[in-house]
């Protein structure tokens, strides 16, 4: 007797590469980042305007943006607007803390600092391929860049979100981070389209070189629904 062996459907189609436009860089800036982002199976593409017209007419999966420049906000703004790109992963170079708090708004994912370092971006890649990929069942840590107001029984100061999830975030902050060892916090920050939101945290980890802080969020604290529900809906779960 003759068996008939299924044969499993394999699907060879290659995936579709993510495309990050970058907005109004020179060419300096371009280079690195095409590089930088072509190691990832990242395309990358030069954009010189300054209307935010491109989401109109255009899908992206996200979009590099200077912060101190003119057109950054109607870019944003634009890009959050459009149907096409409100999911659109912002990456955002800056030169000062100061530039990014007038964009918490539209929920900044990455940021990079100015100077451009190459390693800089790199980082900012690797740290956002599964977002522009859409795998976002799978993400569980959403990078996202938003002033964060932190205090102690021992120091109180600001500090920006390099990612967030259902049960911490890590921070960036300006100066030594030895005193924050396990320490716990109380930490206020805005999430976009959410009011501000204030939860106590635990400090888990510290990585000194970088001067980047691990919170874990209390489990008790009432504020981790508000953080959980904003994440689903941001991720569309």
């Amino acid at each position: 007797m003759s068996a008939i062996w299924a044969i499993p459907h394999v699907n060879t189609q290659p995936r579709v590469r993510p495309r990050v436009g970058l907005f109004n860089l020179d060419s300096t800036e371009a280079t690195v980042f095409q590089d930088c982002f072509t190691q990832f199976d990242i395309n990358s593409i030069v954009i010189s305007e300054d209307n935010g017209d491109r989401f109109s007419r255009e899908k992206l999966e996200g979009c590099v943006v200077k912060l101190h420049s003119k057109a950054a906000n109607t870019i944003m703004e634009s890009a959050r607007n459009s149907s096409a790109n409100r999911q659109i992963v912002i990456y955002g170079l800056y030169r000062s803390i100061e530039e990014i708090r007038e964009y918490t708004k539209y929920g900044i994912n990455v940021l990079v600092r100015e100077p451009l370092q190459w390693m800089d971006c790199v980082k900012a890649a690797r740290s956002s391929r599964s977002l522009l990929l859409h795998e976002l069942r799978r993400y569980i840590r959403l990078p996202l860049a938003t002033t964060v107001a932190a205090s102690s029984t021992a120091a109180k100061f600001q500090a920006t979100s390099v990612e967030i999830s259902e049960s911490g975030m890590s921070i960036s902050i300006p100066h030594d981070v030895s005193v924050l060892d396990s320490l716990p916090l109380r930490v206020t920050f805005s999430l976009p389209a959410s009011p501000d939101i204030s939860v106590q945290a635990q400090v888990c980890w510290v990585r000194r070189s970088e001067n980047i802080v691990g919170l874990r969020f209390d489990r008790t604290d009432p504020a981790i629904a508000t953080i959980k529900l904003w994440i689903s809906k941001y991720l569309r779960l």
